[in-house]
Order: C-alpha cells, then structure tokens, then sequence
C-alpha cells in the first residue's frame, strides 16, 4: 500500500502545481496551456475521488503515515469538501476506542494534516464551511491524549494542539453575533462553541481550556524520569 501511494504521489504533487498554476498563478512568459487543454472542475473531482481510497487506507499504515499525511494535505486543498468528512468520522470513531491506540495517533496525523484546509474553508478550490464547526469538539476531545504512560501518543497530541493552536486564536466569541449580525450559520456555531467548551471544562474542574492543557503538561513532565536516576522522577 505504502508503494502504491508513493507511486500516486508522484501524481498528485505535479496535478496540484497544475491546478495552480492554470486557475491562480500570474501569466509569465513560456508555454501557455491551451483552454482546452486545462484541468476541469470535473477532471480535478474524479482525480481526487480515485484516489481517496487509497490515501485513507494507507494512513493507518506504520511506516506510511507521512506519505498518506502529504497525500491528504494535497487532496484536501483541492476538494476539502470530499476529504475532510471521512476524516473527522475516523477522527471521532478512534477517539471512542480505547483499544487501538495506533487508530487514534494516526488520525490526529491526518487530521494535522488537512488543518489548513480545516480551518479556512475558504481557498483555491470549493471549500467545506462546516470545517471550522469541527476544530474546537476535537480539541477539546484530544486532551486526554496527553498520557503519561505512551509518549508516542503524547506527543502527537501536542503536535495536534500546538497545530491548531497556531491557527485559531483562544478568544471567547460567544457575544459576536451581538456585534456582527451578519454572521453565517457556520460562523456562529463556532462562535457558540467557544462558550460551550470554557463552560463544559469549567463544570468538569473549574479550568478553563488553557489551564487544562497545561495540567496535563506539568503532568507529563512530571513523569518523565530524572537523567541522575532510571527509577525517580521529577518532584516539580
């Protein structure tokens, strides 16, 4: 499956330059492509089609995650809408497992991803504007990814948060409506959710999204064994 998808990569990385350079790049002296000859809407839809398959089986793959991860990235910049779904499903379905936790750090790579594509349903390409409805549910549901006892795990949990992190500011926009009256309906369920997970999180431990994130740290740190002593750790 790895070198199946290696093979399409091949193909997917030139048709995105393609889809570029003939719908945004600025003309420039050289070989112009002719209007007929020029990638279609429908041409670029079954290409991502075909291949969707492929790239989301082969992100379960262990030696094969960062191929599949480039290979979606490419996908959903053309077509987020037929990408991202599938994703977020697993995404949910994996954090329900308890038993597969490869599942579960192999989504959260996919879904990093796809983040740009995520976040900004508007690009270059028919966008997916529930996108944005999904980042805040799936913060909030990775904390617990934070665990002690599996560094791998650990570890893409942060890569997942920090990803996000980046990209979204922490602001509390459960009043924007009152202010932006235009907001769509995507716009203000995200809005809503801000106010949703502070207050979820506040019921919970009376922390905020912030402070249990960085509970968790202090925990994982706390795990980790001194360099003086294989079997102490440290007393942070």
């Amino acid at each position: 499956m790895v070198t199946v998808l290696e093979k399409k990569m091949e193909l997917i990385s030139p048709h995105g330059d393609n889809f570029r350079r003939e719908r945004f790049a600025k003309e420039r002296w050289g070989c112009v492509v002719p209007e007929e000859h020029k990638l279609t809407d429908e041409d670029v839809t079954v290409f991502v089609d075909t291949l969707k398959p492929i790239a989301l089986q082969a992100m379960y793959s262990k030696t094969g995650m960062t191929e599949a991860g480039a290979a979606l990235q490419h996908l959903a910049t053309l077509r987020p809408a037929s990408i991202i779904p599938p994703l977020v499903e697993r995404m949910h379905e994996a954090l329900a497992t308890l038993t597969e936790p490869h599942k579960l750090t192999a989504c959260m790579h996919a879904v990093v991803s796809v983040s740009r594509s995520l976040v900004y349903p508007e690009g270059p390409s028919p966008g997916y504007p529930e996108g944005p409805t999904h980042v805040l549910p799936l913060l909030l549901a990775t904390l617990p990814g934070i665990d002690p006892n599996d560094m791998r795990k650990a570890m893409v949990t942060f890569q997942f948060i920090s990803t996000f992190c980046t990209l979204v500011p922490m602001v509390d926009c459960s009043q924007a409506h009152l202010h932006y009256p235009n907001l769509t309906e995507e716009e203000r369920i995200v809005c809503g959710q801000t106010a949703q997970v502070r207050l979820r999180l506040k019921q919970k431990q009376n922390l905020t999204a912030v402070q249990e994130m960085s509970r968790l740290v202090v925990i994982r740190v706390q795990a980790v064994p001194t360099s003086g002593t294989s079997g102490s750790t440290c007393t942070t």
